[in-house]
């Protein structure tokens, strides 16, 4: 009788157990759609600076043709912290222009990642297990932040993953950036070299020459300015020369 007595209380406490999930997940399950509801009825922040502080702005990027959401202030800091990047790599072309606009966002991406885990570090010292009061202020500060790197290990670990990624991205695009330019330099000066050759057979000939009708990307103007400053350039170069040493007459 006693053994059948305790199978028939295990069987109710396992019966009991599983009544309990079920009630749980009941429970689960309704919170769940009355926080959808709730979400549908809320009209979120009531006041016009509240709802400033938490409206995202969707706008199309003017260099990359992309729809990009943020806050108006983090999209004026964004600008402000790009524009001036991007001015500064002087791109010239889409390509260029393309791989200047990766750097710029890989150098606030680079920003944004600090902030993340200085936030990290920020969020351990509200925790109250990590509030320690030892008596010295400092050292407090020290064993809370230690803490909280113990206990946010994993994701300090990705941000720093994230940040030699992305050094690695910029290392690249920057590379990629120079020979584009070096490339370009190069070929402007081959194209510079070609035009004042044709621009004096023009001359000879008592003819104008145009180099946009053959195939240059500089007009006439910029081509005489260019030709008028290496022209500059050389008088300059041969005063610079030491002079030659005068040989004494035998």
């Amino acid at each position: 009788m006693s053994f059948n007595k305790e199978l028939k209380d295990q069987r109710r406490l396992e019966k009991d157990k599983k009544n309990l999930e079920k009630v749980h997940q009941l429970l689960s399950d309704r919170q769940q759609r009355a926080n959808e509801t709730n979400a549908l009825k809320s009209t979120g922040p009531r006041t016009e600076e509240g709802k400033q502080r938490v409206r995202l702005n969707g706008l199309r990027h003017g260099l990359t043709g992309q729809v990009t959401i943020m806050t108006d202030d983090n999209r004026r800091e964004h600008d402000d912290f790009c524009n001036p990047i991007l001015a500064r790599l002087n791109p010239d072309g889409p390509l260029e222009l393309q791989i200047a606009n990766l750097i710029t966002h890989d150098h606030w991406r680079l920003n944004r990642i600090h902030s993340i885990e200085d936030g990290i570090f920020a969020l351990g010292h509200t925790y109250p297990k990590n509030q320690i009061d030892s008596g010295a202020p400092q050292a407090d500060v020290a064993l809370s932040e230690a803490t909280t790197f113990m206990r946010s290990a994993k994701e300090i670990l990705l941000l720093t993953t994230y940040t030699a990624r992305t050094n690695r991205s910029l290392e690249k695009n920057m590379a990629e950036l120079r020979r584009l330019q070096a490339e370009r330099k190069a070929q402007l000066e081959t194209d510079l070299e070609e035009a004042q050759l044709l621009h004096q057979l023009a001359e000879s000939k008592r003819e104008t020459f145009d180099p946009a009708q053959n195939g240059f990307a500089f007009s006439a103007i910029e081509l005489n300015f260019l030709v008028d400053r290496n022209r500059q350039l050389n008088e300059a170069r041969q005063l610079s020369k030491p002079p030659k040493p005068i040989k004494k007459a035998a």
